[in-house]
């Protein structure tokens, strides 16, 4: 009888492993890796555990306390940031058009725009994005000559 492993390349990973291993990547712990997915630290390790099977080539190795990436764990962690981005860029663009996108939009004017302009931006953003929300803050003081505007999105 042989104990040579297999790969099962087939369903071998998805999106959440991928990110379980970058979190590892980044954190060099099981258990901070597992606290910033919102995951037990068992969980994780159990995951992490199933791909090394599937894949037949370990992922991680244990370093004093902590554990770090084989070179096999680098390169999923490596390829599957991009991929998790693009999955993630995926949603987001599904959530465009569902329309179900929301955040915070601060805006800056002074009186003369506060009147005329402002409202006008409000009441787009509450039919473009109803779950948005707008607010309107008066400067202190009249901008220097040469001074561009900045914008800041505190959207999810």
């Amino acid at each position: 009888m042989s104990s040579t492993r297999h790969a099962d390349p087939l369903g071998a990973i998805d999106s959440t492993e991928l990110r379980i291993l970058h979190a590892l990547a980044t954190t060099g712990s099981l258990t901070a890796a597992a606290a910033s997915l919102g995951l037990s630290q068992p969980a994780v390790s159990q995951r992490i555990k199933r791909v090394e099977t599937r894949l037949a080539v370990p992922l991680i190795e244990r370093q004093g306390r902590g554990i770090r990436l084989t070179t096999a764990g680098n390169i999923l962690a490596d390829h599957g940031r991009t991929v998790v981005a693009e999955i993630d860029a995926a949603l987001a663009a599904i959530e465009d058009l569902r329309g179900e996108r929301g955040g915070t939009l601060r805006m800056v004017a002074f009186p003369s725009a506060s009147a005329t302009i402002i409202p006008a931006v409000m009441r787009r953003m509450a039919q473009e994005a109803p779950k948005s929300h707008c607010s309107t803050v008066r400067p202190s003081r009249p901008p220097r000559s040469g001074c561009c505007a900045t914008a800041r999105s505190t959207a999810p």
